[in-house]
């Protein structure tokens, strides 16, 4: 209620989540039921929901004493009530020790007998611990004992009433750890069969991992669409969610302890506060920097900065209650071998960038992490002992091509990378035929079913130029001895050209199942699913120059590459604004290379030596991005 009233970010998100995800058959035939979804949110704060159980055990007490005349005038209880229950308490503490000391050691032994061979124990072990809800079965369990030992001095103490009413509770209580011991043994019989495991493998991973990067992207996107909704820009006055730097800026900050992210936004208590600014600074100037959801944990954040602006103490109050903050785990080392790299855009940097410090083996699907910062990650890897293991069908390919474990390309006798791209679906379009494509047509890929904006970006050609600065970093090679060529069948994912003049190139059907299996497996194989290649089927195969002057995106992702410094990490911010601008229906197809290229004119390239100095430059592209959309939009 208080969601919708305050228009919150997290109302927001749980209405876009009805109206799209909660109506996908997939999702559906997946969705935790209410048992399910509840034992699991037990697990995750066991503590809290057994004070909260302590708290519901009371109420059930207070109300039994209440309306206990009643229940024995309806109920043909009242001798079963009066006697029998409060006898039962024996039973039930013998019980509860039955199971807590006999069925629960059994049952995790069998549990760690079952994985004690298998090389993905650790992520099963994590999946049946929060599934199977034992952590709050046996702490319920412990209480119950403990509360029941506790309570059997009452009897010569408090009233009949009271202690008749106790007795009741308990055994409630009692009953209800009967069920979660019953869930639990379930459960465990179903991780003990290998079909049924894999079921809950992947249900647990559907409403768990995949909703939680759902709501991720939409936190991201819905933050600042409705900021940007606000209309209170002008010249004098701006509301901005990038901050970035400009000389004699003089903030106004939240400060913390540990580090903190944005975990909510109240959304009507911000335009208020924004509003009251606005009219109290009607003639001076000044930015209100609001920090959205996904921005990085940090000790600070800017909300004003001040510059001659005024500043009430209402105000101040008004825009620090419109935001909420979570506390940060991201220094906690998650136990895995193997990190899967797959978050879409530069959102992927942060937690690629600590698996490689972890010394993770990285399964890399996430080009932006090394287009942004390939110095940075390449050294973590270094340092580490990190594998990087390309998935990008392109760049697995060409690992596949390459000889086993050479040190550089040059000494393996690598002359040459040849990246190979579809086109998309505009190839052999002139700028003029593309003037009015639509969102739809734009994300229809020919070969590949991508999600939107990737889809986008291998219809601008983008995609290939980022994958080509992705290409530089992962082979240690320069932008000249990578080329692009265009390939509409996409059979051939890449090619190696060697000093002799042989070509190798790795081949298959276009489904990101081989990529995948080849890097889970590596440095053995398994099985992928995917159907075998029948060449006589396909009968031919193609190849042209890509076409830079149709598309310019491809050029601009060159020059990146060759002025090194940030300059790739304002191509790929710029780009996704620009992306993004063009889903929303604001600037056509063709404009998505025009803003990047007047981005990237207008940027002064300085060298990105650390993360924050990344962000930075990324946060101030985004910022002139957007600047120049609002001029250009239609």
């Amino acid at each position: 209620m208080f969601g919708r009233i305050l228009n919150t970010l997290s109302f927001q998100i749980s209405k876009a989540l009805k109206e799209s995800v909660d109506r996908n058959p997939d999702y559906r035939a997946n969705k935790w039921n209410l048992i399910e979804r509840n034992i699991v949110k037990w697990t995750k704060t066991p503590f809290l929901y057994l004070f909260l159980t302590f708290i519901c055990i009371s109420l059930y007490v207070c109300l039994f004493l209440i309306w206990k005349p009643s229940i024995i005038n309806i109920l043909p209880l009242g001798l079963w009530v009066d006697a029998r229950v409060v006898s039962w308490q024996s039973h039930v503490l013998d019980g509860q020790l039955t199971i807590l000391g006999v069925i629960f050691p059994l049952v995790i032994g069998l549990i760690g007998v079952l994985l004690q061979r298998k090389s993905e124990s650790k992520a099963i072990w994590y999946v049946y611990k929060r599934y199977s809800g034992f952590i709050f079965t046996g702490l319920s369990g412990v209480f119950l004992a403990i509360t029941v030992t506790l309570t059997s001095s009452l009897g010569l103490s408090v009233s009949n009433d009271i202690y008749q009413s106790v007795s009741v509770t308990l055994t409630v209580w009692f009953v209800v750890n009967i069920f979660l011991t019953g869930w639990f043994l379930w459960v465990t019989f179903k991780f003990i069969e290998e079909n049924s495991r894999n079921i809950l493998l992947v249900r647990f991973a559907v409403n768990e991992a995949f909703i939680d990067d759902i709501k991720r992207s939409l936190s991201a996107h819905i933050s600042h669409r409705t900021i940007e909704s606000f209309g209170f820009k002008t010249d004098s006055f701006e509301v901005s969610t990038y901050r970035f730097s400009r000389e004699g800026d003089e903030p106004y900050s939240i400060n913390f302890s540990s580090p903190r992210s944005v975990e909510n936004i109240r959304f009507r208590i911000l335009y208020a506060a924004i509003w009251l600014l606005r009219k109290v600074n009607q003639s001076r100037k000044g930015r209100v920097v609001i920090p959205v959801y996904g921005d990085h944990y940090s000790t600070k954040f800017d909300l004003l900065i001040v510059n001659g602006l005024k500043a009430p103490w209402y105000c101040k109050v008004l825009l620090k209650s419109s935001l909420s903050f979570s506390r940060s785990d991201w220094k906690k080392d998650v136990d895995v071998e193997s990190v899967v790299s797959a978050i879409v855009g530069s959102a992927g940097l942060i937690p690629t960038l600590a698996a490689a410090s972890a010394g993770k083996k990285v399964l890399l699907a996430n080009k932006e992490s090394l287009v942004m910062a390939g110095n940075l990650l390449m050294q973590a890897a270094d340092k580490s002992g990190a594998t990087l293991l390309p998935i990008d069908s392109e760049h697995n390919a060409i690992f596949q091509c390459l000889p086993r474990d050479i040190k550089s390309l040059s000494k393996g006798g690598v002359s040459k990378l040849l990246l190979s791209a579809s086109g998309g679906p505009f190839r052999g379009w002139s700028l003029g035929d593309m003037g009015e494509v639509t969102q739809e047509q734009a994300c229809a890929h020919p070969n590949w079913s991508m999600g939107q904006k990737i889809s986008v970006d291998s219809a601008t050609l983008m995609n290939k130029g980022l994958e080509l600065i992705e290409a530089c970093w992962l082979f240690d090679v320069t932008c000249d001895q990578v080329d692009i060529v265009v390939h509409p069948q996409s059979i051939i994912h890449s090619l190696v050209q060697y000093v002799d003049g042989s070509v190798l190139a790795q081949m298959g059907n276009p489904d990101m199942r081989t990529p995948i299996a080849h890097a889970l497996a590596w440095p053995k194989r398994i099985t992928s699913g995917v159907s075998d290649l029948n060449l006589a089927e396909i009968a031919r195969l193609d190849f042209e120059e890509p076409d830079l002057v149709n598309f310019p995106s491809l050029g601009l992702a060159y020059e990146a590459a060759r002025v090194g410094l940030d300059a790739p990490v304002v191509l790929n911010a710029s780009n996704e604004i620009a992306v993004q601008a063009f889903l929303d229906g604001r600037i056509g197809f063709t404009q998505i290379a025009e803003v990047v290229a007047d981005t990237m004119a207008h940027a002064i390239f300085k060298e990105p030596d650390s993360l924050s100095g990344v962000q930075e430059s990324d946060k101030e592209a985004r910022a002139r991005s957007a600047e120049i959309i609002l001029r250009v939009q239609r």
